[in-house]
């Protein structure tokens, strides 16, 4: 129909894509929280904090978990409930997406490095310079 279903307004200006998953849309802002939105009414379900959000999130269907960079130099993993899976620390900011494989989470920091993790420990499979 094109009529406005819900709005959501953050404390400050969102530059990210965000990503569905679990019934909740989810999108990081630059206030400094990352948002878990019931899809359906918009109705703030979680948030955790990190710092700055600007890239995408991705949704990990089979694990239930969304994959997303933050200013805090790290990858964050949180469950579509909003707990916490694992978080990975990097040397420098992460504004990247990350993408999935059957295995693996893929996703370059803003120093240069690329990454591959694995999908059910968060553990470093792989890191590459560019």
């Amino acid at each position: 129909t094109g009529k406005k279903a819900w709005g959501f307004k953050a404390k400050a200006q969102v530059l990210a894509s965000g990503a569905l998953g679990g019934r909740a849309f989810m999108i990081g802002a630059d206030d400094k929280y990352f948002y878990a939105l019931d899809e359906v009414t918009g109705k703030l379900l979680w948030k955790f904090k990190a710092d700055e959000f600007t890239g995408g999130a991705t949704v990990g269907e089979p694990e239930g978990t969304v994959y997303v960079g933050s200013g805090k130099k790290m990858l964050h993993a949180y469950f579509l409930n909003g707990t916490k899976s694992f978080e990975f620390k990097t040397k420098a900011q992460v504004c990247s997406t990350p993408a999935l494989d059957g295995s693996g989470i893929y996703f370059g920091d803003d120093g240069g490095d690329f990454y591959k993790l694995d999908r059910a420990s968060g553990k470093k499979v792989w890191k590459t310079r560019f």
